[in-house]
C-alpha cells in the first residue's frame, strides 16, 4: 500500500512579510519597554544625588551669602581676634591672595608638562607608552594627601622645613598633570584622521602637522581639560595644608609662606575656639562653589562657541 504524503503548507510573502513584521514589533516593544524602566532608574538615581546636593548648596548659600562683601573680601585676617569683640575676624583677602598665587604657579607648571605627555602618548606606542600612561592613570586615583607628604620630604625639608606657596603650587602640579595629561590625550585623538591625513598628502611633515593641524583644533577641548583640572585644584586642602605654611598679609611672594581658602577653612573649623571663625567658614565655601562653578562654565562655553564656529 503506498502512502502518498499531504502537500506542506506554504506562506505566501504577504504572510511571511506580516510574520517578520510582528516579530519586529515585538522586539521593538520589549525594547522601548526596557527602555523605560531604565530610564525611570535612572530618574531615581538622580533625584537621590541630587537630594544631598542641593541640600548642601542651600545651606552653603542660606548660611554664607550675607559674607559676601567686599569688606570680608578685601580685608586681610586678623591676627588676633579679642575676647570682648569675637566677630572682628577681619577678612579673607590674603587667602584669595595665596590661593591665586598658588594655584596660578600650579597651571603654569602643569601645563607645558601635561601637553608635551598628550602629544608623546599620542603620536607613539609600545611598552614604554603603555607603562606611561598606566602611571598616569594610577596618579589620578592617587589620595591626595600623598602628594602633599612626597613635598614635605623632597622639598620642604631638605629646605631646612620652610614652608612656601611654591612647595603647594607642586603638589598641585602634581595632582593636575595626570588629569591634565589625559585630557590633552583625549581632545588630540578626537581630531578627525582626515585632517592629519590631508596634511600629510599634501607633504607636511609629522611635526609641522602636529603644530599647525592637529593642535589648534583640539585647543578648545584641551582648554576644558585644565580648566576642568583647575577647579579640582582649587577646592584641594590635604596636599598644601602642612607644605605652605601661613600668612597673615597678602603676599605675590612664591617663596614666602602663603595661606589659601581651604587651609583658612580647616583652620578656622578645627584650631579656633571662637564661633565667629566657625561661621566665616560657610561664606568662604560659598566662594569656593562659585569659583569652581565659573571654571566649569567658562569651559563650557569655550566648547559650545568653537563648536558652533566649526559646524
Amino acid at each position: 500500500m503506498t502512502v502518498i504524503d499531504a502537500p506542506r503548507p506554504t506562506m505566501t510573502d504577504d504572510e511571511r512579510r506580516a510574520l517578520i513584521q510582528s516579530a519586529a514589533r515585538a522586539t521593538y516593544n520589549r525594547k522601548v519597554w526596557m527602555s523605560r524602566v531604565f530610564m525611570v532608574f535612572l530618574g531615581l538615581a538622580l533625584i537621590i544625588a541630587l537630594i544631598p546636593l542641593l541640600s548642601i548648596i542651600r545651606d552653603v548659600i542660606g548660611n554664607g551669602w550675607r559674607y559676601v562683601n567686599w569688606t570680608f573680601l578685601s580685608t586681610p585676617q586678623a591676627a588676633e581676634v579679642s575676647m570682648f569683640n569675637q566677630n572682628a575676624i577681619g577678612g579673607i583677602s590674603n587667602a584669595i591672595t595665596g590661593t591665586l598665587l598658588i594655584d596660578a604657579i600650579a597651571t603654569l607648571i602643569a601645563i607645558p608638562i601635561s601637553i608635551l605627555m598628550a602629544i608623546s602618548l599620542y603620536e607613539s606606542s609600545g611598552r614604554i607608552m603603555n607603562a606611561v600612561r598606566m602611571y598616569v592613570e594610577v596618579m589620578i586615583g592617587l589620595p591626595s594627601i600623598l602628594v602633599g607628604i612626597f613635598i614635605y620630604v623632597v622639598v620642604v625639608t631638605p629646605m631646612g622645613y620652610r614652608f612656601t606657596a611654591f612647595a603647594g603650587a607642586l603638589a598641585l602640579a602634581m595632582m593636575m598633570i595626570p588629569l591634565m595629561t589625559i585630557a590633552c590625550e583625549s581632545a588630540l585623538r578626537a581630531v578627525p584622521e582626515t585632517l592629519t591625513e590631508a596634511a600629510l598628502a599634501l607633504g607636511a611633515k609629522p611635526s609641522r602637522v602636529m603644530l599647525r593641524v592637529v593642535l589648534p583644533y583640539a585647543v578648545p577641548r584641551m582648554i576644558t581639560g585644565i580648566m576642568l583640572s583647575m577647579s579640582r585644584a582649587v577646592g584641594e586642602t590635604a596636599p598644601i595644608l602642612f607644605i605652605i605654611g601661613s600668612s597673615l598679609v597678602n603676599s605675590w611672594k612664591p617663596l614666602q609662606p602663603a595661606t589659601s581658602l581651604p587651609t583658612m577653612m580647616f583652620n578656622y573649623l578645627f584650631n579656633s575656639n571662637y564661633q565667629s571663625q566657625k561661621d566665616a567658614c560657610w561664606g568662604i565655601a560659598l566662594i569656593l562653589i562659585f569659583a569652581v562653578f565659573l571654571l566649569n562654565l567658562a569651559s563650557r562655553v569655550i566648547v559650545a562657541r568653537t563648536q558652533k564656529g566649526r559646524s
